[in-house]
């Protein structure tokens, strides 16, 4: 295959995005070198055709180790960390979700944090490394393969000009560079919540219960389990916030608040019994 001599430019760029020895990359099958490759020879086609979404996606991956690639404020829940400049965040952000895309893939998933809400049920807490990262997670991604394209750019100059990796996915701990790690919940608690209920009666403490499988506090507003172990403080307080707003607005119905899952809506699969 012939690429045009700015896509041949970009080849640097998508080895480091896809995965190197400093930069983190992507589990499961298609989602590695030969993912990328795919999506990448889409990509170029479209930066000879003139597409607009593929050239902004050669413009980012162009932008990777140069100024250009980061704006001055602070990265996303972490004021630490430098942030990816918006316009080549969501250009890449459109290039992974092109790797993840499958022929099954709903056209709203067309953000990594949809994609991983539309994933959720599919992949689980056993497979949750297929999940596509987190935009925090992604962040760092970005910021590390950033840092990793100026060493190689800097490679041929004098000693001393290494540059300093703090802020782009690193920190100085326990006299070593380590990577930050992500500050997000690993679980889209969006997806999770609504897809799990269960009716347990030992206590919801091993995984037998289908909350705790999943790794999603229990809710008395969606599950019918006695004596619960398994309810965190936000989970409870949501609960009794929700029980005072019934009272005054006299919005509690018998049987249960509105969204609580029935025996009727919910699947056998996601109501387990101890």
């Amino acid at each position: 295959m012939s690429f045009g001599p700015q896509a041949a430019r970009l080849c640097l760029p998508l080895h480091v995005i896809s995965g190197c020895d400093t930069v983190s990359g992507l589990a499961g099958p298609n989602h590695g070198k030969r993912g990328f490759w795919a999506t990448f020879s889409k990509v170029a086609k479209g930066v000879q055709a003139g597409d607009v979404p593929a050239l902004a996606i050669a413009s980012a991956m162009e932008a990777l180790g140069t100024p250009q690639f980061l704006t001055e404020e602070g990265g996303p829940e972490d004021a630490a960390s430098r942030r990816v400049n918006p316009t080549h965040w969501k250009a890449l952000e459109r290039m992974f979700v092109q790797v993840y895309t499958t022929a099954q893939t709903p056209p709203g998933a067309n953000t990594l944090q949809a994609l991983r809400v539309f994933m959720w049920p599919l992949c689980g807490v056993t497979k949750i490394s297929l999940l596509p990262p987190t935009p925090h997670c992604f962040n760092l991604h970005l910021l590390r393969a950033h840092w990793q394209m100026m060493v190689w750019t800097a490679s041929l100059l004098a000693p001393g000009s290494f540059p300093n990796p703090d802020g782009l996915g690193w920190e100085f701990r326990d006299e070593a560079w380590r990577p930050v790690w992500s500050k997000q919940p690993v679980i889209p608690q969006e997806a999770a919540l609504h897809r799990c209920s269960c009716a347990c009666t030992t206590g919801c403490t091993t995984r037998r219960c289908s909350c705790v499988k999943k790794g999603v506090d229990c809710d008395g507003r969606r599950c019918r389990c006695s004596g619960c172990t398994n309810r965190g403080e936000s989970t409870l307080n949501d609960e009794l916030q929700a029980e005072d707003e019934s009272r005054v607005f006299g919005a509690e119905e018998e049987g249960g608040f509105p969204d609580t899952v029935s025996d009727d809506d919910s699947d056998d699969e996601d109501v387990d019994e101890d």
